[in-house]
């Protein structure tokens, strides 16, 4: 009897102590929750990561503790309830130990990031350093052990499995940033040439904005210096131009992007594009460049968010002005001329290449916050508002990893509208895409429908609403094209309607099919384009379109702005 009450005590006892270490596990759970929060979606810490971080340090290592100490040990050698117990504490312990290690990355990153006040070779460095810390922790993050793997309950399974996923993504990430900051720091040490693309995203191409100016950016040592931005219209190349990749010349051939900058962008690859451009700009500057960059409006925004404002002529622009200024408010007050006169002066004092180009001035002088610049570059990433190409594979590879090549993949879906009015109306076109989905003998048979609205107000200047002259349109004419890169192993490719094609066919791993459309002010406008894809195929990357305001998404019960990339499944 006494030893039954004895075993009973200790069983309860046991009980008690897996209670308590479940709550701290909870609450390291929680307090990992926050830190990622905090990190946010630049990848680098916020203030207070580092504090939730030794929470979750603390959290899990009591867990680990109370799952291993001695009065616990004895049910650990049991047949099945010991190796539950064994899980929980390998579980508890991989988990502080991977909370330690990001807070010690954490720590060195934020010490890297606030002695980098200097350019040149300190700037270089720096990026070296962060590259190291970041190589250090995915090695730490590969040594874990998350114990038992078979005969575990759902519950430990299930949080074995997660683990073991986030794990896997960490380190993913690190891999990422090891190779992003030495391939930055690489560029940057130069010496090297790149051309910059600055893109107005009031006037709409696939993926991204026109290409309204261009300049040389140079790299040495760790500085930038950057030419004079010079307006795309003056860079027109001569006769039929140069012959784009295959796909882009058998798609959209017929608008001459490799003589017209300003149709560059036409195909949402800017592997294909920056190749383009390069070569575009060897032929006019007889100078071969080591890469393309591209800036739109949101990604001048971000570097203007880290810097502070900059001056531009008579006008100082900061992060909180500058997107309805470069969208809008600098065709407020053009002068009263004839049309073709307000649209050439229009066009020459375009101020988007301007304040790239002070932003960049910003940055080369070191005052600015770090960790700002790099988490707010990172969302501008992800939206497709900094592009990158680069003509050495080692680099280009980084970019691909760094998801800023602004390339597709086999499983991707990007719907984009192509502005072909020479007017500013993308701010004001609303564009709501919707996916369904029926399930078929052979696979899964898609519906993309696409639901445009012409919002644009009255009173607009003639450069924001048009007509362009010789357009042939009226004020507020929203004319374009609907463009759908789809998955490449899609079938049955269709528009409801049987509209006149102006593309379809394979755009690099996708397919792509587009139809124009033309919407009076106040009008809307439905596209249902089809497709089939095969047995097993059970998600799709909806890919962000560069627009802003960003195409809104949705789909049986669920619904999110379309601003960064994202996996549907079905």
């Amino acid at each position: 009897m006494v030893l039954t009450v004895v075993a009973v005590s200790w069983l309860v006892a046991v009980a008690v102590q897996g209670a308590l270490a479940a709550a701290d596990a909870r609450a390291g759970r929680d307090a990992i929750e926050e830190a990622q929060r905090l990190v946010g979606a630049g990848g680098l810490p916020g203030e207070g990561v580092d504090a939730a971080l030794e929470r979750a340090r603390a959290s899990f290592t009591g867990a680990h503790a109370r799952m291993t100490n001695p009065f616990v040990l004895p049910a650990r050698v049991l047949p099945v309830l010991g190796r539950q117990l064994r899980s929980f504490a390998a579980l508890a312990g991989a988990s502080g130990q991977a909370a330690e290690i990001g807070a010690t990355a954490v720590a060195s990153a934020q010490k890297t990031l606030e002695a980098t006040a200097g350019g040149g070779p300190d700037r270089v460095a720096a990026l070296r350093r962060l590259s190291k810390t970041a190589e250090r922790a995915e090695q730490d993050l590969a040594g874990l052990d998350l114990g038992p793997r078979d005969h575990l309950l759902a519950s430990l399974a299930r949080a074995r499995s997660e683990l073991a996923g986030q794990l896997a993504d960490g380190r993913s990430n690190l891999r990422r940033a090891s190779l992003i900051s030495d391939a930055v720091a690489d560029m940057l040490a130069g010496p090297g040439g790149y051309l910059l693309l600055a893109s107005n995203n009031a006037e709409m191409r696939a993926g991204s904005g026109m290409f309204l100016s261009a300049g040389l950016l140079e790299t040495r040592d760790g500085s930038l210096v950057l030419g004079a931005m010079r307006p795309t219209g003056d860079l027109r190349l001569p006769g039929m131009g140069l012959r784009g990749d295959p796909d882009l010349q058998a798609r959209w051939g017929w608008l001459h992007p490799g003589r017209e900058w300003r149709n560059l962008g036409l195909s949402p690859r800017f592997g294909g594009t920056g190749e383009l451009a390069a070569r575009m700009w060897q032929e006019l500057e007889g100078r071969p460049l080591d890469g393309v960059l591209a800036i739109d409006v949101e990604g001048v925004r971000a570097l203007l968010a880290a810097t502070g404002p900059v001056q531009v002529g008579k006008e100082r622009v900061g992060a909180d002005d500058v997107v309805g200024l470069l969208l809008h408010d600098q065709y407020l007050d053009l002068p009263g001329v004839g049309a073709a006169d307000q649209f050439e002066q229009a066009r020459r004092r375009e101020r988007l290449g301007d304040l790239a180009g002070a932003a960049l001035l910003a940055l080369e002088s070191g005052d600015y916050d770090p960790g700002v610049l790099a988490t707010e570059l990172a969302d501008a990433v992800r939206g497709r508002h900094l592009l990158a190409w680069s003509s050495d594979a080692g680099r280009q590879q980084a970019w691909e990893e760094a998801g800023i090549s602004g390339s597709l993949g086999s499983e991707s879906l990007l719907v984009s509208v192509l502005n072909r009015g020479g007017n500013k109306l993308d701010p004001f076109l609303k564009v709501a895409s919707s996916l369904s989905f029926r399930p078929v003998s052979d696979g899964t048979d898609v519906a993309l429908e696409v639901r445009l609205s012409n919002h644009t107000p009255e009173g607009e200047p003639p450069y924001v609403a048009g007509p362009a002259p010789g357009s042939g349109l009226a004020a507020g004419d929203y004319l374009g094209i609907v463009s759908a890169n789809v998955p490449g192993g899609a079938a049955n490719l269709r528009i409801d309607g049987d509209p006149a094609l102006v593309a379809r066919g394979p755009d690099g791993p996708t397919q792509v099919i587009a139809a124009p459309v033309l919407l009076p002010r106040g009008s809307s406008q439905t596209m249902v384009i089809r497709f089939r894809l095969a047995a097993g195929v059970e998600s799709m990357r909806v890919e962000p379109s560069a627009r802003i305001p960003p195409v809104a998404w949705s789909m049986p019960g669920e619904e999110w702005e379309g601003d960064t990339a994202r996996v549907v499944t079905w």
